[in-house]
């Protein structure tokens, strides 16, 4: 282990040179004193240091200060060291690998001798409790004993109380304090000390350095034996190319690649290096390599000369610093472009604040063994070998789970750096095995599963310990366990998986309200059905309650037999319920704790990181939903659980909620969970301050005024104040991540800023809008100025820019109408997918209901009724090996371009009096016409020739399947069968044919595949255009349709209700826009009369600082002098030379002090105004106005 020590005088003034000296030389731990700490921004990320941990402690007034940064690969806990003088601060950590505690102080030099005897006698009094310690530390005392030319009071009081303990002072006697003024004393105020068993085993020594501006010198404790703990990274690209290489003569069987791929694991690592940051270049190492020397220099032959050459050199250090981190920041934005992904940006913005390497939180669960058996107690009990476990008899099923199409789809949906288990073993490594290993890793997973059971080594989980949100990171209570499972493992449970769900569909076996990890429903659904449940009570005059329960290690308290016998009452297949049980019991879970392994047999609870695990939890919990009655309604969302209490007065719904909670309680038991009564929270939905006497095994829940259930807080009045605040927050705090790569003036691309306001801003905003829109619009309001600082920030446009102007500059949809849209395709969404939802808004009486009394999704839902009515409904489909013949081919494969017309309709009639000829004939097309959709059928037998206008706007895909729908219903109506329907669109066909293998389909998709088996109507595609009589005979009445004045009921597809709410939102935008422009933004509105679809500079060849420039000059609102008259900026808005308005188009046009560079370019005297100029769009003029700005260097 390596320890520095120093006095730094301001951590934050000094931070880039601090992390330096711990990279260059490679420091575990460092002891730093006077940092000047502020205590408001201690848990802020303006003291962290990346690579390390941090300890810190402050004192009152921002100067003094102790901090310790422990290096992230040892995990620590932080020790409570009491004192009680604010002149003396202190800060203590175990090092739990090697058990040794380190502790630093920093004492004012204006404390009482008093008062400095008192807290030095009890801090060396609690470090006295700790076999291993170094203590060290600015005292500000002198003693002749550690180097001093004299003793004071303190030091002597030191001493003697260093001499009363257990500790050694280290000190050789070297100065520690060097002035660099000529005349001032060297000193040794800086003291080190360890306790006797460690005395022999480190060296200390005074580095002749400072940092900043301290004259105090670097000191280093450094073990005498090199911690053996090496960090090593490994080369995963050697690593791939082996497996890739690897073959069945090389791999027989599981085992053996798993043994391969260890091998390659030990062939292709290397030591870990830690790089400084990259603007610390070697100008700037030179820089600093001149000042250390200097400062050597000086503390050999203190002179005048020598220290103004310290600070000279030291000036000139700063210099270079700035400079070296202005041009990476200057680098960075003009790096970025349009193409440049996320990854690549999040990369080299790290490399740029030197927080590339990962941060690691701080584990001492994974470094002490004590405290790792005790999580292992809390989480997975004791070794538990359950000796009935099921063991394989023989074939317990005649079929294969898994066959190479499978394994493929399931692969597919993986990421490929997912962490592995102990075996190493990823999903990338899998996807890069050859067709015949493969092959045999298919062929073993098939005979386990057959076989009913799971090698052991399969199921040998490897634990991590990862940190609770909220707790403290230095206790076992602050972490809980994942499990990674091995990867093979994980794949095959995937196939197991997709059987359970598809029995749980089959029989519809799941409750209704149990959201979690199920199609079709989200976080965003149950949160509705809680909000709309309570609106509508509230309607009703009915009073709600809430109860959000907290069930502590819920999936680890899953019990095997139980979750067994719960499998068979739900019919599942006996192989499918033997795999669940032989994966659970008797499974091996292990963890790394240091040099050594923590490990266990469990055969109960489900493993969190299993794909399983949720669902099976869903069936083991859904006897608890038969609380459900009229007025208790069970919620539940994976294993948040709230019950929703209704009544007509406050005291009949405490009693109900007391009766709800005890029988929930009851039966929660039975299941081996247990419910955290001080977790769990009540809200009542009702005014006033009341509070319920809700016991839970006799201690009284807490009646609380909001609450957060999934990621939202609900609050008793539903206004959403508190949940807005913070999502307002939370923009600000991600602003700044905008800010990294973007100012005003000079930043990334916008275009590329617009991705990142996406992912970062808009996305997180978008996240449960349908229920935060039930907020008041003052609160809604907050988070669209929010959203306008964050676009100025992407487009590089002024605060004073028009509301109007600079969304449409970012392409960038209005809040309020965004949040309509996503909540329509919410609303959309429920409809077709018949959720818990679906039911509560189908209920709705449309006509006598108060909108204020409404939910915003219910209010969504009223307005576009018709729409919503007419959404096909998604239906579970059980497959079966009969399909419909569905061709897309005429005989030949070919580009419809590069064949003949003639020839395609050969082939065509060749098909229609061979293959079809004993079959009746109907062809079918669509057509659309300004926004209305018409559909034609001819059937050729008895020359029937129908025509329909479509009642909704659809794609031309679906009109083409509606029309099919209706052949489909015209031929059972006349009793046809063996027909071949004919169509022209290939993309109807495709659709029609991929939902034969989906078990979620469209009902009216469904029902033209039931009908076409039940007639045995066979689906062609045929090329269009090609002179085919029925054909064309289809598309006249398709167009006819379009004309006629009755419309046709149908139903439309999901897609096409996203459509038109699409097209809603454009026009609603639109409209805002410019109705906005009538007062507001009217500058850029005249040279851009539509709200765009995308920004005017999308995929333009202009880079960042000409685009953020000439959107400045679009907006008519820049930094021209008449703009910072306006802003109080300038005294004078007038052109000193011309004595009119100094605005941009003066500078750019007119104003004479700058004709002559004017006539070097080709937009002179060709424009009498901007807006002539920027309605040209001609990126080679805007480069010349944005060339001609920085020639006469004025900042626009």
């Amino acid at each position: 282990m390596k320890i520095l020590q120093s006095n730094v005088q301001s951590f934050r003034k000094n931070k880039d040179e601090i992390s330096r000296v711990l990279s260059r030389d490679n420091y575990d731990v460092a002891i730093l004193s006077e940092t000047w700490y502020k205590p408001e921004e201690e848990a802020t990320r303006v003291y962290n240091l990346s690579g390390y941990h941090k300890v810190l402690h402050s004192r009152a007034d921002g100067y003094g200060g102790i901090g310790i940064y422990i290096r992230n690969h040892y995990n620590y806990q932080q020790l409570q060291i009491r004192n009680q003088s604010d002149l003396i601060q202190v800060a203590a950590v175990k090092i739990l690998r090697t058990n040794t505690v380190i502790a630093g102080i920093y004492v004012a030099p204006s404390i009482t001798t008093s008062d400095f005897e008192a807290d030095i006698h009890a801090i060396l009094m609690q470090l006295s409790m700790y076999p291993r310690v170094i203590f060290g530390g600015d005292v500000n005392c002198h003693q002749i004993a550690w180097g001093d030319d004299r003793s004071d009071p303190k030091g002597t009081l030191l001493m003697d109380l260093i001499n009363g303990s257990s500790l050694l002072l280290l000190n050789t006697g070297d100065k520690t304090f060097v002035p660099c003024e000529a005349g001032r004393r060297s000193t040794a105020i800086d003291i080190s000390s360890c306790t006797a068993g460690l005395f022999g085993d480190f060296h200390w020594r005074v580095i002749p350095e400072t940092i900043g501006g301290s004259e105090h010198q670097l000191i280093e404790i450094s073990e005498k034996v090199e911690d053996k703990n090496t960090r090593y990274f490994v080369n995963q690209k050697r690593i791939n190319k082996d497996i890739a290489e690897l073959t069945c003569e090389d791999v027989r069987n599981i085992e053996d690649l798993k043994n391969k791929i260890h091998l390659s694991y030990q062939k292709n690592r290397k030591k870990s290096k830690h790089t400084p940051k990259v603007w610390w270049n070697e100008s700037v190492e030179e820089a600093w390599n001149n000042k250390m020397e200097a400062v050597r220099k000086f503390n050999a032959n203190s002179t005048m000369e020598n220290a103004i050459l310290v600070r000279r050199t030291r000036a000139v250090f700063l210099r270079r610093k700035k400079e070296g981190i202005q041009k990476q920041i200057e680098d960075l934005a003009s790096s970025i472009d349009p193409q440049t992904s996320s990854a690549v940006i999040w990369d080299k913005i790290g490399r740029i604040t030197g927080k590339k390497i990962n941060r690691r939180v701080n584990n001492p669960v994974q470094e002490d063994m004590q405290m790792a058996e005790k999580f292992f107690d809390i989480h997975f009990g004791k070794t538990d070998v359950d000796i009935e476990a099921p063991i394989s008899y023989g074939p317990l099923c005649q079929y294969n789970l898994m066959d190479r199409e499978k394994w493929d789809r399931i692969l597919a949906r993986k990421n490929d750096k997912s962490a592995p288990s102990n075996d190493r073993i990823t999903y990338g490594m899998l996807k890069q095995l050859k067709p015949d290993v493969t092959n045999m890793v298919i062929r073993q997973i098939n005979d386990m599963f057959i076989a009913g059971a799971l090698t052991y080594s399969l199921k040998e989980i490897k634990v991590v310990a990862i940190p609770k949100h909220g707790k403290d990171q230095s206790t076992v209570e602050g972490k809980r366990p994942i499990s990674l499972i091995p990867t093979i493992t994980k794949v095959t449970n995937s196939a197991v998986l997709g059987k359970i769900q598809s029995h749980l569909y089959k029989n519809n076996s799941l409750p209704k309200l149990s959201f979690g990890f199920r199609k079709n429903v989200s976080t965003t659904t149950c949160l509705n059905f809680v909000v709309d449940s309570i609106k509508q009570n509230k309607r009703e005059g009915l009073i709600t309650a809430t109860v959000f329960i907290d069930l502590s290690n819920a999936y680890n308290s899953v019990k095997t037999d139980i979750l067994e016998g719960i499998m068979y009452r739900f019919k599942f297949p006996h192989e499918v319920v033997t795999w669940v049980v032989s994966f659970m019991k008797n499974r091996k879970v292990t963890m790394q704790v240091g040099n050594r392994t923590v490990s266990r047999m469990v055969s109960n609870g489900l493993p969190q990181g299993d794909v399983m695990s949720p669902t099976l939890f869903n069936v083991y919990t859904s006897e608890l939903h038969d609380l459900t009655n009229g007025e208790v309604t069970l919620v539940q969302f994976a294993d948040d659980f709230s019950i929703i209490v209704t009544g007509k007065s406050v005291e009949e719904v405490r009693n109900k909620t007391q009766e709800a909670l005890d029988m929930f309680l009851e039966q929660t038991q039975r299941l081996n969970f247990e419910i955290n009564p001080i977790k769990t929270k009540i809200v009542l939905f009702h005014g006033g301050n009341r509070t319920f006497d809700i016991k839970l095994n006799g201690v009284t829940v807490e009646t609380v005024k909001s609450h957060k259930y999934l990621g939202l807080i609900i609050d008793r009045f539903l206004s959403f104040g508190e949940q807005t605040r913070t999502v307002r927050r939370n923009i600000d705090e991600r602003l700044k991540m905008l800010k990294v790569v973007s100012s005003v003036r000079h930043g990334g691309h916008p275009q590329t800023m617009n991705m990142l306001f996406t992912a970062l801003i808009r996305n997180y905003v978008e996240y449960g809008c349908s229920i935060i829109n039930n907020a008041s619009k003052t609160n809604k309001q907050t988070l669209q100025v929010a959203i306008n600082s964050c676009l100025r920030k992407v487009t590089g446009c002024s605060k004073t820019t028009p509301l109007n102007t600079l969304l449409a500059i970012a392409a960038q949809v209005p809040n309020e109408i965004r949040s309509k849209y996503v909540t329509a395709k919410e609303v959309a969404k429920t409809i077709a997918h018949r959720n818990p939802v679906f039911e509560q808004l189908d209920d709705l009486d449309q006509h006598n209901i108060d909108p204020e009394k409404l939910s915003y999704t219910e209010r969504i839902y009223l307005e576009h009724t018709p729409i919503y009515q007419d959404i096909s409904p998604l239906l579970y489909v059980e497959l079966t090996d009969t399909k419909v013949s569905i061709n897309t081919s005429v005989g030949m494969k070919f580009k419809k371009e590069n064949v003949n017309t003639k020839a395609m309709k050969q082939m065509v009639l060749c098909l229609l009096n061979g293959k079809y000829r004993n079959r009746t004939k109907i062809y079918t097309d669509a057509s659309k016409n300004n926004n209305i959709c018409g559909i034609g059928v001819y059937i050729e037998a008895g020359n029937r020739r129908l025509a329909w206008k479509l009642k909704h706007e659809t794609s031309i895909m679906t009109a083409e399947i509606v029309a099919i729908y209706m052949a489909v219903k015209e031929a059972l109506k006349a009793d046809l069968r063996d027909v071949v329907i004919l169509t022209d669109s290939l993309s109807s066909c495709m659709v029609l044919e991929n939902s034969q293998y989906s078990e979620w389909r469209s009902n009216m998709i469904n029902e033209i595949l039931q009908a076409c088996l039940d007639c045995n109507i066979v689906l062609q595609w045929i090329p269009s255009h090609i002179d085919l009589e029925g054909n064309d005979i289809a598309d006249y009445l398709a167009k006819r349709g379009t004309e006629r004045s009755s419309e046709l009921e149908h139903q439309i597809l999901l897609k096409d209700a996203f459509l038109y709410f699409q097209k809603l939102k454009e026009e609603e935008t639109d409209k805002w826009y410019k109705d906005y422009a009538l007062e507001k933004g009217q500058k850029y509105y005249a040279i851009q009369q539509s709200f765009p679809e995308k920004p005017w500079y999308y995929q333009k060849q202009l880079d960042n600082f000409e685009t953020r420039t000439l959107n400045r000059i679009m907006a008519g609102h820049d930094y021209s002098k008449f703009w910072l008259h306006k802003m109080k900026i300038e005294d004078d808005p007038n052109c000193e030379i011309c004595d009119v308005l100094e605005t941009a188009e003066h500078v750019i046009l007119h104003c004479v002090r700058y004709g002559q560079t004017r006539m070097q370019f080709s937009f002179d005297c060709k424009f009498n105004n901007l807006k002539d100029v920027l309605e040209c769009k001609d990126v080679n003029i805007l480069k010349e106005i944005v060339k001609f700005l920085q020639q006469i260097k004025y900042k626009l």
